[in-house]
């Protein structure tokens, strides 16, 4: 269980858990869009700035990625249009027709999630405006494949990224070549009508353009993929139609500007867990927006490194590299390799996920302190084979550690808070 430091001047997990909570508020996909879409006598304004005049039945919302139904509804309730689509991988409440697709990897429910968006943007008026609403979690949960690439093709290269560690970005430029769909695909299906993009982005490195892979944004993803498979060591493991399609790739020129707003980001979480921690009255300062690498290696490096009695924080997105076949995700696999670490210095981590999962586990993440590994030792667990085995999630909900909130509707990367005593 979990040791009180309040009396060293660190938070306690009550604490630290208000201040996640504040992080997923902040990025609550209703308020997100309420803040930048308004609808008034018929003009459609986005950022302040008005894009023009529709009436609500040539408003069509089009939504992918986890986040999208909350996002859908918000648009649905300001311009009183229900038309559309909406993909996510959950099921979800929402004013707009929902299909699952596949998550963390893609299925034939993906396939045909991509081919019913493709149904209803290409239907859309010709004089009408879609509204986008795209989130984290998407690229996988709808797509319409490139020329012979098959659905297996594309499990298997999905397995071979998600198991090099290689970032979310450079994943993008692979999935993009095997894609009719990425890189602003949609647009291209949406003829002459305008495209508006609401962008809730879980991206670190990158813009909106690359969040669950760009589908209304047209970009330049995908012209980096031969690269990518070369840096990561993937070419010789790819299946022959992926090589053909990377090795014959060329991105059209756009025909269509787009309007595009970004609407919450892991920056915004971060700040929001901040100011919870700072009115608790503790000394809070921002390590970084752009937290990227291995979870378990950043995880000692950041409490190792880290001045005692400050709060740190940190938003964004680790990977891990799969050595093993246990049950963890990328935040329970940092928190369990901070734990020698706290326990030299009495310190307290927690590293959560703002979607509420953590790989294939119910729980967001979770908190450990200095007296984790003691407890975890007790329990007969041996921390270092099962962290080699990836095995994170069984011993850390063994000792009391994982945080489990449930599916949290918004997806804006992880968030990292830790803090070191002045004194032991």
């Amino acid at each position: 269980m979990l040791q009180d430091y309040a009396t060293m001047a660190l938070p306690t997990r009550a604490q630290l858990e208000s201040a996640f909570a504040a992080a997923v508020s902040a990025a609550d996909p209703l308020d997100a869009v309420a803040r930048s879409l308004t609808y008034m006598d018929g003009v459609v304004s986005v950022g302040g700035r008005a894009v023009g005049t529709f009436r609500p039945d040539q408003i069509t919302i089009v939504g992918i990625g986890k986040a999208a139904p909350a996002m859908a509804d918000a648009v649905a309730a300001e311009t009183g249009s229900t038309a559309g689509l909406v993909v996510s991988p959950y099921e979800a409440p929402c004013a707009v027709r929902l299909v699952r697709g596949g998550h963390p990897v893609p299925t034939q429910e993906s396939l045909d999630a991509g081919l019913a968006i493709m149904e209803v943007v290409s239907g859309a008026p010709d004089d009408g405006l879609i509204v986008a609403v795209v989130s984290g979690g998407g690229s996988a949960a709808a797509d319409v494949l490139a020329e012979a690439v098959t659905l297996d093709d594309l499990v298997d290269v999905n397995a071979l990224m998600l198991g090099s560690g290689m970032p979310i970005e450079d994943m993008n430029e692979i999935r993009a070549v095997m894609s009719q769909m990425k890189a602003g695909g949609v647009v291209e299906w949406a003829g002459a009508t305008q495209v508006v993009s609401l962008v809730l982005s879980d991206v670190v490195v990158g813009g909106a353009d690359v969040v669950s892979s760009g589908p209304t944004i047209p970009s330049d993803l995908g012209t980096r993929a031969q690269q990518m498979m070369g840096r990561w060591g993937l070419a010789d493991h790819i299946p022959d139609s992926v090589r053909a399609a990377i090795d014959g790739f060329e991105r059209s020129p756009a025909r269509y500007e787009t309007v595009v707003e970004t609407v919450g980001s892991p920056a915004m979480a971060a700040d929001a867990a901040a100011d919870e921690l700072r009115a608790e009255g503790f000394d809070v300062q921002i390590a970084t927006f752009e937290l990227v690498g291995e979870s378990r290696t950043r995880a000692v490096e950041l409490i190792t490194a880290s001045e005692p009695g400050i709060v740190w924080v940190a938003a964004g997105e680790t990977t891990v590299t799969l050595q093993g076949t246990g049950l963890g995700g990328r935040s329970q696999e940092a928190a369990l390799a901070a734990v020698p670490a706290l326990a030299l210095s009495g310190g307290v981590f927690a590293a959560l996920g703002t979607d509420g999962i953590d790989g294939p586990t119910d729980a967001a993440g979770a908190i450990v302190d200095g007296a984790t590994g003691d407890e975890i030792a007790r329990k007969g667990w041996d921390a270092v084979a099962e962290l080699a085995s990836n095995n994170s999630n069984p011993v850390l909900e063994d000792v009391g550690c994982v945080v489990v909130t449930g599916p949290t509707g918004t997806n804006v990367c992880d968030v990292w808070m830790w803090a070191k005593p002045t004194a032991r």
